[in-house]
């Protein structure tokens, strides 16, 4: 019964934000993604893959490294501060790439950041070329959801990021309003 119900639930979260996610798709032509924490990493539970024919894309059912760019910083903001330092103490910082931020102090000064401002920011931590925007969702059945958009640097420019930004959150409040 209890598989069954969380995967009910799962399917509810990916219905209600399905709108939201093909419409920020469409307005920053980047792939959108809807995941939850599944222990020591990001399962990916719904993808809108951008148009374009060189984009970022991952299968349903894919798990990322927890500590990986903005949907790691996101899902780790949402912790009480000393249960994040905790977590890295036990879960050292991988380095990805060299904008990896490797650094305990630094990485929880990043959470309290992504606390403070709602979205969590990835350039080049974690794929070479790729940035990225996370926001967390209202909590739903045990689960914080998250959604974020990832795509190439160069379509995710500095003068875009603003309003990408601005897109991911505007999604954010609407998919929390429609669960």
């Amino acid at each position: 019964m209890e598989l069954g119900k969380a995967a009910y639930e799962r399917v509810d979260i990916v219905k209600s934000a399905r709108p939201a996610m093909e419409n920020l798709m469409e307005q920053c032509g980047e792939s959108v993604f809807l995941g939850i924490r599944n222990a020591h990493h990001v399962t990916v539970i719904d993808i809108v893959e951008s148009r374009k024919d060189f984009k970022i894309s991952s299968p349903i059912g894919t798990a990322l490294p927890l500590l990986a760019g903005a949907v790691g910083k996101v899902f780790l903001s949402a912790m009480p501060a000393p249960e994040a330092a905790a977590y890295l103490k036990t879960h050292p910082l991988p380095r990805f790439t060299p904008h990896t931020i490797v650094d305990s102090a630094m990485y929880l000064e990043e959470l309290k950041t992504v606390k403070k401002r709602g979205f969590a920011l990835d350039d080049e931590e974690y794929l070479a070329g790729v940035r990225a925007v996370a926001v967390s969702l209202s909590p739903k059945a045990g689960h914080l959801p998250a959604l974020w958009v990832v795509g190439f640097k160069a379509g995710m420019s500095d003068d875009l990021m603003p309003d990408i930004i601005d897109q991911t959150l505007a999604a954010a409040r609407q998919i929390n309003q429609s669960v």
